[in-house]
C-alpha cells in the first residue's frame, strides 16, 4: 500500500514510521526536517517539503498515488493563536487538494485533540455537540467538516482520532511529565500551578498502534476518541516519576504540601468504546509502565 504521511519526522510521527518500518508498506513522508530516528527500510522514502508551499511538494504527491494519508503535521504547537491556527488549516487544504487530485486516496487518518471538546471536567463522548472555544479547536473542526464532506463524496474513509494527552519518548521538553522528570532529577520540587488537575495520559506507542489498525480496517468516515479512558492527577504522575527515580516520595509530599489549597480545575478523560468497536483496539500500556519507558528512554 502507498502511505504518505506528514509529520513523520515529529513527537506521534516518528512513534507509527517506527512502527511501519517493520512492514512491505511503500511509505513517502513529506517533511522540512530529518526523521528523530533513523530507519533503514528501503521503502520509506523522505522528500524535502514545506506544506506553506505546496507547489514543491505537488508533483512527488501525485507522482506517489497515496492509498492512504496520515495528516499529522501541525505547524508551531505549542502556538495555538489565530495566525497559527489559519496557516494550519489553509495548508492542510491545500495538501488535501493535491491529493485529491490523485484520485488515489482510500483512507484519510488524522489526529484531531481532546481540547475541541471545549470541557473540563467528565466523560467525553464522541456524540457530543461542540461550539469552538478557540482559534485552534476552530481550526481542527473547520479542517475535520472540510474533509467530512469531501470524504463522503469521493468515497474516501475518513478517521479523526481526537487524542488526548499523549506522552512517550521524543516528546517536546516543554510538556508536562518531560518537565517532572527533568525536576525529580535535578532534587527539585516541581512548580505548578494546577497540580491536582487530572488528565487522561496515553502513551505515543499505543497511538500508533490505533494508527497501524486503522490502515487494515474498515471503518466509517468520523471522529474516534483515542485515550486511556481513566483521569489522573498531575500529583500521581509526579509520585510514578519519583518513586520509578529515587524510590521515594519527598518530592511529591512538598508539592502536595505547597498545592494543598489549589483546587481541581480540570478532570475529564476519553469514552474509548467506539474505537474499540471500530478498530478492536484497548489500551494495553498503564501509566505505570509508560512512564518507566519515558524514564529509561532519556538515561
Amino acid at each position: 500500500m502507498n502511505i504518505l504521511i506528514t509529520g513523520a519526522s515529529g513527537f506521534i510521527g516518528s512513534s507509527f514510521l517506527k512502527k511501519l518500518a517493520t512492514t512491505d508498506n511503500k511509505v513517502l513522508c513529506i517533511s522540512r526536517t530529518k526523521p528523530l530516528l533513523n530507519h533503514k527500510n528501503r521503502k520509506i522514502e523522505w522528500f524535502k517539503g514545506d506544506l506553506n508551499n505546496p507547489n514543491e511538494i505537488k508533483d512527488k504527491i501525485i507522482e506517489f498515488k497515496p492509498i492512504a494519508v496520515f495528516h499529522l503535521s501541525w505547524e508551531g504547537i505549542p502556538e495555538l493563536d489565530s495566525i497559527n491556527s489559519i496557516k494550519n488549516l489553509f495548508n492542510s487544504i491545500k495538501l488535501f487538494e493535491i491529493i485529491f487530485e490523485c484520485n488515489s486516496c482510500k483512507k484519510i487518518i488524522i489526529p484531531g485533540s481532546c481540547f475541541e471538546y471545549s470541557k473540563k471536567t467528565g466523560l467525553c463522548k464522541e456524540s457530543e455537540s461542540l461550539a469552538p472555544s478557540d482559534y485552534f479547536t476552530w481550526a481542527k473542526l473547520s479542517l475535520y467538516e472540510y474533509l467530512k464532506m469531501e470524504s463522503i463524496d469521493r468515497n474516501i474513509s475518513l478517521a479523526w482520532f481526537r487524542l488526548f494527552y499523549v506522552y512517550g519518548p521524543l516528546q517536546r521538553k516543554g510538556s508536562l511529565i518531560p518537565t517532572l522528570i527533568e525536576s525529580i532529577k535535578k532534587n527539585k520540587c516541581p512548580d505548578l500551578r494546577t497540580p491536582k488537575n487530572r488528565n487522561d495520559f496515553i502513551y505515543v506507542d499505543e497511538v500508533s498502534e490505533l494508527f497501524f489498525l486503522a490502515l487494515s480496517s474498515n471503518f466509517s468516515t468520523g471522529i474516534y476518541n483515542a485515550g486511556s479512558g481513566q483521569s489522573t492527577s498531575v500529583t500521581d504522575i509526579c509520585s510514578i516519576i519519583e518513586n520509578s527515580i529515587s524510590s521515594n516520595n519527598l518530592l511529591t509530599d512538598e508539592l502536595k504540601l505547597k498545592s494543598k489549597n489549589s483546587s481541581v480545575e480540570v478532570d475529564f478523560y476519553a469514552s474509548n468504546r467506539k474505537v474499540q468497536n471500530n478498530f478492536g483496539w484497548r489500551n494495553a500500556t498503564s501509566i505505570e509502565d509508560g512512564i518507566k519507558k519515558v524514564i529509561d528512554s532519556s538515561n
